[in-house]
């Protein structure tokens, strides 16, 4: 296996593992290239307490400064209250998550699961705002202990900036043909 440690930006640890890496350098002739480092053969990232796993031999994951773009079948689990709503993460849905894939433990009580079977955008600056944003794409399946989204494309919107951290809004978008469905959890067990 091979362990790759980065610091990025924010001086967050990012510690990524798989069975191959490839660097990439950057070309000093060619302007706007950066170094790369590309996973293969059952990459995860691990940022904080945060994972993202490939759910394929095939996927890759390409590290380029601080944004993290995946290939392939992708779960990502966001830890401690991180995920789209504050406390996330329904005991039921952990265990169906852990189920599916046993090589990933969903265990704390916080945790929002994310698959999606394209691939996924992590970390990605929007010049305007500053915000970084992600992106998850192909039958895109949220699980969270409020609600249960399933999509086509999920776009969420992170503020990153001085004295603002966590979810500004989160778009999720259907295809012809397949709708996006939300489940609710209401208080007392009651599904909408």
């Amino acid at each position: 296996e091979v362990v790759v440690r980065k610091t990025i930006a924010d001086g967050e640890l990012q510690v990524a593992r798989s069975r191959k890496a490839t660097f990439i350098a950057s070309d000093p002739n060619v302007e706007g290239t950066v170094d790369e480092v590309v996973l293969e053969v059952w990459p995860r990232v691990q940022r904080g307490n945060n994972l993202i796993v490939a759910k394929s031999k095939d996927t890759v994951i390409i590290l380029r400064r601080d944004e993290m773009i995946v290939n392939g079948p992708v779960r990502t689990e966001i830890v401690g209250g991180g995920g789209l709503t504050p406390g996330s993460g329904d005991k039921g849905a952990r265990e169906d998550a852990e189920k599916e894939d046993p090589e990933v433990s969903v265990k704390d009580s916080k945790t929002t699961v994310i698959d999606a079977a394209k691939g996924a955008i992590f970390n990605r600056l929007d010049p305007v705002t500053r915000h970084r944003e992600m992106f998850f794409e192909g039958d895109v399946k949220i699980v969270d202990n409020q609600f249960d989204i399933s999509c086509e494309t999920l776009t969420a919107y992170m503020r990153f900036t001085a004295g603002e951290k966590g979810l500004q809004k989160a778009v999720a978008s259907g295809v012809p043909g397949k709708r996006v469905r939300v489940e609710r959890r209401a208080e007392g067990g009651e599904t909408q």
